[in-house]
């Protein structure tokens, strides 16, 4: 009985372990719109997009996939329900909530990324690309010199450059600004400092290790072996009792 049991709990607590085990420490990334879709559908995620943005634009007149998203997201939420009134509004439903999508442009999501925190946040892959242009009177002389040479600064990764230094300085920016902070608050007393700190701290998802399961597997050694014993022990009392009625029967036909 003992053993039998035994092998119920280790097979439940195989079972258990397995799942553990085989399912990812972090959620799937989402990295397109087909992926959204399927998201929505099944894991009942919501689509935000800012109010008059080009995103808006693209989903309310366009096609296909861009249609299917538009009319999906109308038919869960609702229009009042869909609408953010900017990126940053959308950026904070994200970190917030675990299924929640915002549908913005690329360097505006980076910028407020950086400003919430990278850990927080996935960003997908461009949906399209679309460049920034410089406004010239029409008739300009020279707007065909402008277009050369914006384009050769652009081809040569200079753009791209300035903009990673420019989230560099955002970075460096919000780090003085928190020693700042932290250096004000260290004057009222170290114990505000310590939850200060760790309320500011991003959470930060970690995959399921052995360590996490350590327990569970010494349950089941101690399981096992209390089993064992007590198995032995059942046995050993069997055979007292046999050996107690040969006993007995023996006396019995002696007499």
């Amino acid at each position: 009985m003992s053993f039998a049991a035994t092998y119920v709990i280790s097979d439940v607590y195989s079972a258990n372990l397995t799942s553990l085990l085989a399912r990812p420490g972090r959620e799937k990334p989402i990295h397109d719109l087909y992926q959204l879709e399927q998201a929505m559908l099944s894991r009942e995620y919501k689509l935000f997009i800012e109010n008059r943005s080009s995103s808006h634009g693209l989903l309310e007149n366009g096609t296909g996939i861009y249609s299917r998203l538009y009319n999906l997201m109308l038919q869960r939420q609702g229009y009042n329900n869909s609408i953010v009134n900017s990126v940053e509004e959308g950026v904070e439903l994200v970190k917030s909530s675990d299924n929640v999508a915002l549908m913005a442009g690329r360097e505006t999501l980076n910028f407020d990324i950086q400003r919430f925190g990278v850990s927080n946040f996935h960003l997908s892959e461009k949906l399209n690309t679309a460049y920034s242009a410089i406004a010239l009177q029409l008739g300009c002389p020279f707007i065909e010199e402008i277009n050369k040479i914006l384009m050769a600064i652009f081809e040569a990764g200079i753009i791209t450059k300035m903009t990673e230094k420019e989230f560099e300085k955002l970075g460096k920016e919000k780090a003085l600004s928190s020693a700042e902070i932290a250096e004000t608050v260290a004057k009222d007393t170290s114990k505000d400092l310590q939850r200060q700190i760790k309320l500011k701290e991003p959470r930060k998802l970690k995959p399921i290790s052995l360590k996490m399961l350590q327990g569970a597997f010494y349950l089941i050694c101690f399981g096992n072996v209390f089993s064992g014993l007590i198995l032995m022990g059942e046995i050993a009392y069997k055979r007292h009792q046999v050996r107690q009625r040969e006993r007995n029967r023996r006396l019995a036909i002696g007499k």
